[in-house]
């Protein structure tokens, strides 16, 4: 149960518990009343016998029956004539003659079972009624109202804090277990132990706690992973060509090449290599920075039309001077605005035309499509080249993943992975399609 729901439940038994013993307790005293519903009134009785008693006497009278308990019974009879004028008794009649030892023989013979009392009410100074009282001895002693005033109120009392008691009780267990197994499970997150999931039982609110604390042990440990390939990655790409480098100048060092034509030749390997290294360190340099947040974009309203059209001018440079074909589809409409850092996405699409080039043959086409498709803005850049294996696609955006055809050809890995994260800045999409020897497409997703 939820605490939300648990403390809800404590404020509504707070509220419940003394409405319905109140309720009880009014249905029982409302009872009590209409016992005396039935008593005849002043003009049914005295229309004839005036002279006994007032009108207002006999009312004090009918509230006096009206609030007895259920145990007591009550016959009301002229002492005079010891005519009975009403009665609860089913043992004396209205209208019967009462007789005196009659009635104090029927008290003897019943003494054993009942309390009997006769009484003037005081408050009749001028009348000749009398009231004769039987209550049940077996029965619980009669209370004043005032009694069972205090008698509700320590009853309430008492079910409330009792039901308090229950509900703080499942309330408190149910949130120091629950933090218990978070703080142990925080820990394990803390000492490195990523691995094993968190789990805590029940369906209150600690439990949205548990699914993100989960979240949070995935991504450390994802980033743990990633951290791992980082480095992996690094030390695999600098040492091929820092190992080459050291080869060469070894030989320089020990002359081994001879003529000055084969020591020049040498040393422009050398810088060859050099060059790669510091292409790969700036790659990298630029990927911790967008990966990071550390390069701060600059979002700007940028006319997705005239955009899309100048980096489709650029792609259609750079793939005649490499002797490929280009076609561009822009069908935006003019007024269509996003918001974007332009010196990034033009990094992203420079990847992205590099790589169509690089993985296409001489003469084969590039095509660039930009349209509206189902309220988001939709560019493609398809080339007709090798293409991906489908094994591979799911692992392309990788950091330093290299497909099987990719490792032919020169690169460090970085390029995709940094189109990732720069289009993951905007919070655009992108996906990837694409069929061994028959090309890919690349599909860039903008929110309209």
């Amino acid at each position: 149960m939820k605490i939300k729901t648990q403390s809800f439940l404590l404020l509504a038994g707070i509220i419940i518990i003394p409405i319905v013993l109140l309720s009880s307790y009014w249905l029982m005293f409302h009872q009590r009343q209409k016992l005396g519903s039935d008593v005849p009134t002043y003009e049914e009785i005295f229309q004839e016998k005036q002279n006994l008693t007032s009108a207002e006497d006999w009312e004090r009278i009918r509230s006096f029956i009206s609030r007895r308990p259920p145990n007591m019974e009550i016959t009301v009879f002229d002492k005079a004539t010891m005519e009975v004028l009403y009665s609860t008794m089913e043992q004396f009649a209205q209208g019967q003659k009462l007789d005196n030892r009659n009635l104090l023989q029927y008290s003897m013979d019943n003494s054993d079972r009942y309390f009997f009392q006769m009484t003037t009410p005081p408050h009749l100074k001028e009348s000749t009624l009398v009231t004769l009282i039987r209550s049940e001895k077996r029965a619980r002693p009669l209370r004043s109202r005032t009694e069972y005033y205090v008698n509700t109120v320590t009853i309430i009392s008492v079910v409330i804090l009792l039901f308090c008691i229950v509900i703080i009780t499942m309330i408190t267990r149910s949130i120091a277990k629950s933090v218990t197994v978070l703080e142990d499970a925080a820990k394990r997150v803390t000492r490195g132990e990523l691995d094993k999931p968190i789990e805590v039982r029940g369906s209150n609110e600690v439990i949205s706690l548990t699914k993100s604390l989960n979240e949070l042990r995935l991504a450390v440990k994802e980033n743990r992973d990633k951290q791992a390939r980082f480095i992996m990655g690094i030390s695999h790409d600098l040492k091929t060509p820092l190992a080459l480098i050291r080869g060469y100048v070894e030989a320089l060092y020990d002359e081994i090449p001879a003529s000055p034509e084969e020591r020049r030749q040498y040393a422009q390997i050398i810088l060859r290599k050099a060059d790669d290294l510091e292409a790969l360190i700036n790659d990298l340099i630029d990927f911790i920075k967008v990966d990071t947040g550390e390069w701060r974009t600059t979002w700007e309203n940028v006319n997705l039309a005239d955009f899309v059209k100048e980096i489709a001018k650029r792609g259609a440079e750079a793939t005649t001077i490499l002797k490929h074909n280009f076609e561009s589809e822009v069908n935006l409409p003019n007024d269509a605005v996003v918001q974007m850092d332009e010196k990034l996405m033009n990094r992203c699409f420079e990847n992205l035309f590099s790589n169509a080039i690089r993985y296409s043959k001489e003469g084969s086409t590039v095509v660039l499509r930009a349209f509206r498709d189902s309220g988001c803005y939709k560019i493609q850049i398809e080339d007709d080249g090798i293409g991906i294996d489908k094994d591979e696609l799911k692992n392309i955006f990788d950091l330093f993943y290299r497909g099987t055809a990719s490792r032919r050809e020169k690169g460090s890995g970085l390029g995709l992975a940094i189109v990732k994260s720069i289009i993951n800045s905007h919070n655009w999409g992108i996906g990837v399609e694409s069929e061994a020897g028959k090309g890919t497409v690349f599909t860039i997703t903008i929110p309209a």
